[in-house]
């Protein structure tokens, strides 16, 4: 859906080769502490995770429009 007007691909790829999570992973895999095993419950307990956001945010009240400006600093 992006239509790629700010960026290209290539800095995409390129900016995603500087990702701390993918060069921390990729350095615990080199050193054979980090297995496809745990790489798969990782992404199942951060999917469990999201699930359970979504479904607290979607089962919560709508705020009080009267509190709109609370904790608003500028």
């Amino acid at each position: 859906g992006d239509p790629r007007r700010y960026r290209t691909r290539e800095e995409e790829a390129a900016w995603r080769e500087k990702d701390p999570i993918g060069r921390v992973k990729g350095e615990l895999k080199r050193l054979a502490r980090w297995t496809e095993k745990d790489d798969r419950a990782a992404r199942a307990e951060a999917k469990r995770r999201v699930a359970a956001a979504v479904k607290f945010a979607r089962a919560s009240p709508d705020p009080d429009p009267a509190t709109l400006e609370q904790g608003v600093w500028a």
